[in-house]
């Protein structure tokens, strides 16, 4: 049995999504103007909050891209999703949220400019987690997102092929 989202669904959450992912940058610019920030503050904000804006241009992408989902696929991506943000939390995991959630999105979205710019962001994850000395969680991230996307990938040629 599929999910299928109706039309009017997908014509609302479009706009809806697109202002989050708008909003997520207001999060971002209007903390950073403020002169009281600490360098610790200022890096925190910068290295969380895009991560805000490419969850819901995620949640867009995949939408507007597929109408029809099967349940496995919705129940991996909230597995991948919840896995990624539950390092807020902590780090009780060894897996980067960050490299795990761009390397996911980047595989399971065709649309170019998101690939871009989640790539960028997995790149500059990576190089920032070298600078650290953190050649661990990322790495994880990437073990656990890479695979994940391509069950996800052939979930999705499954779910075509049945349509047919």
């Amino acid at each position: 049995m599929n999910l299928t989202l109706p039309d009017q669904f997908r014509r609302i959450a479009g706009p809806i999504l697109l202002l989050a992912s708008l909003a997520s940058l207001v999060a971002l610019v209007v903390p950073l103007m403020r002169q009281s920030l600490t360098p610790k503050e200022r890096m925190s904000i910068l290295y969380n909050v895009p991560m805000y804006g490419m969850f819901f241009l995620w949640l867009f992408c995949r939408i507007r891209e597929n109408a029809v989902f099967l349940p496995l696929q919705v129940l991996l991506d909230g597995l991948v999703v919840g896995i990624a943000a539950s390092r807020f939390l902590g780090p009780y995991l060894p897996a980067s949220g960050h490299a795990l959630f761009l390397s996911y999105s980047l595989l399971t979205v065709a649309s170019y400019p998101f690939r871009i710019a989640s790539g960028v962001l997995l790149a500059l994850t990576i190089m920032l987690k070298l600078s650290w000395g953190d050649y661990y969680s990322w790495t994880c991230g990437l073990l656990l997102g890479v695979p994940c996307a391509i069950f996800n990938g052939r979930l999705s040629r499954r779910n075509t092929s049945n349509q047919d």
